[in-house]
């Protein structure tokens, strides 16, 4: 996991599946559930540089307002179809 701190936020849906299916899904196991939330960055919010393509990490807090559950669950048919559905396009 990251050792700098801040919001690590995935610029798509596809790195999030990639993750899951990878290093984020080894870091939680199959038996913690997970939440799928879109963020808007809201104006002004400081970002820190990252190498990593598939992240903004974001320094400052972010207000509810920016915050929308896309997925309570991500094991979900609904969410499974989604995070597939984004990776077709990849």
């Amino acid at each position: 996991m990251e050792q700098e701190d801040g919001i690590y936020l995935f610029n798509s849906l596809a790195s999030v599946d990639n993750a899951l299916s990878n290093w984020l899904g080894d870091e939680f196991g199959e038996n913690v559930k997970l939440a799928l939330l879109e963020v808007t960055v809201p104006p002004g919010a400081k970002t820190i540089p990252t190498t990593a393509e598939y992240e903004t990490v974001i320094a400052t807090p972010i207000p509810p307002q920016y915050i929308k559950v896309l997925y309570r669950d991500i094991d979900t048919d609904e969410a499974v179809k989604a995070l597939w559905n984004a990776n077709k396009d990849v």
